[in-house]
């Protein structure tokens, strides 16, 4: 996790090897990505951000691609492309060019090419973007089911909540620099620091909020303490210290 520009993705990239380190080593499966760069490529699956498949190939010739590549038999390679396609739902568009599919069916077919021949590491970098809900959550079954093998992976900028639910360690990134690791639960078992900037005149934009600005705009008292009253209203269990 962490803002735009803190070095997700050049994180990622120097995972998969489309970019070298300036400091420090990095393993993969027992096997250094330096010195042993030929042993590290299988066990590593790659879903880039943006869309950098060939847009003349079919998903079905990508997929038997991949498979060839990992060593997969040729009598299974088949039955395996397709389930794929039939579980991740690309399966409509898996014999017509890439650049007839839609964004959600790029971004499916990418994530079926990184889990393609059970790689140990998957990098996802960015959110599902393009995917309707019923294919995020078909993904992140998938991403489960993987897990319990003893597959690794690596999202980019998933939600608080999808975090909590998939991920046993959340570090967030600042300015290249790994400035924290966890839940979110143990992040902030401790509290935190919250700054408030107020203007001279306090109005409430979000219209879910409004009822209780107007029930605390009746009491003659500072902006600040109107802000405490708010948060002691909206979350009974918050400890203002």
């Amino acid at each position: 996790m962490g803002y735009n520009n803190t070095g997700k993705t050049t994180l990622i990239k120097t995972l998969v090897g489309e970019m070298h380190p300036s400091h420090g080593r990095i393993w993969i499966g027992g096997h250094s990505r330096k010195q042993q760069r030929i042993e590290c490529y299988p066990l590593v699956g790659y879903c880039a951000q943006q869309h950098v498949l060939p847009c003349e190939l079919t998903p079905r010739e990508l997929l038997h691609t991949q498979a060839n590549l990992h060593g997969l038999p040729k009598q299974s390679c088949s039955q395996i492309c397709e389930g794929l396609a039939s579980v991740l739902g690309f399966y409509v568009c898996y014999k017509q060019l890439m650049r007839l599919c839609t964004t959600g069916q790029h971004r499916r077919i990418a994530f079926a090419l990184a889990i393609l021949g059970d790689p140990r590491l998957v990098c996802v970098d960015g959110p599902p973007g393009g995917i309707d809900p019923n294919g995020k959550r078909i993904m992140y079954i998938v991403t489960t089911f993987m897990q319990q093998r003893g597959c690794s992976f690596l999202y980019t900028n998933l939600t608080g909540l999808d975090c909590e639910r998939m991920c046993h360690r959340c570090p967030v990134l600042h300015d290249g620099q790994l400035s924290a690791m966890g839940s979110q639960a143990q992040r902030y078992k401790s509290g935190y620091l919250l700054e408030v900037v107020f203007k001279r005149k306090v109005s409430a934009d979000i219209n879910t909020a409004r009822n209780t600005w107007d029930r605390i705009n009746k009491f003659p008292v500072s902006p600040p303490n109107k802000f405490i009253l708010f948060v002691q209203i909206k979350f009974p269990e918050a400890k203002l210290q």
